[in-house]
């Protein structure tokens, strides 16, 4: 039987492949059944920006900026790329722990977003009574908004 070339006593694994390792060494370390969807979801999200079959030694910190940025093309929001960025980062620190050589993925910080808040004549709109012939949904959204606001189930920095 012809003997297979091996790098560094191993075959050459796909970034995939490894990721699979990843997975089966936090399972059995205990992670929780929430964080390993998780970690599956975002990966399969980087997949689309990432050639995942690439052979893991050859993924290059190049490789990871031009995942960045297609992920910006797509106009991904900011903290969805900053959340893959980070489970993949804890690929990669797994990866280097277990003497795989892997670069350093660009650190992206979550940005604040503020949303806009009503304005006092919406929220008097929204608050209003609805009209007899209106459906059964706004009727009971009506009346649930406004049992929480006259039921004392508010906090005390909400009172006017």
């Amino acid at each position: 039987m012809a003997k297979k070339i091996t790098l560094n006593g191993q075959f050459r694994k796909s970034i995939s492949e490894v990721f699979e390792e990843f997975v089966v060494s936090r399972t059995a370390s205990g992670l929780s059944d929430i964080t390993l969807t998780t970690y599956r979801h975002h990966f399969h999200s980087i997949s689309k920006h990432l050639d995942i079959q690439k052979p893991m030694e050859d993924l290059s910190r190049r490789d990871l900026d031009e995942m960045v940025v297609s992920m910006r093309r797509a106009r991904l929001a900011h903290n969805s790329i900053s959340s893959y960025c980070r489970v993949f980062r804890t690929f990669l620190n797994w990866c280097k722990r277990n003497g795989l050589n892997a670069p350093e993925i660009p650190n992206i910080k979550d940005k604040d977003t503020v949303k806009e808040s009503y304005t006092d004549e919406e929220l008097i709109a929204l608050l209003e009574r609805p009209k007899k012939n209106c459906s059964f949904c706004d009727y009971r959204n009506w009346v649930i908004v406004n049992f929480l606001m006259n039921c004392g189930c508010r906090s005390s920095s909400l009172a006017p």
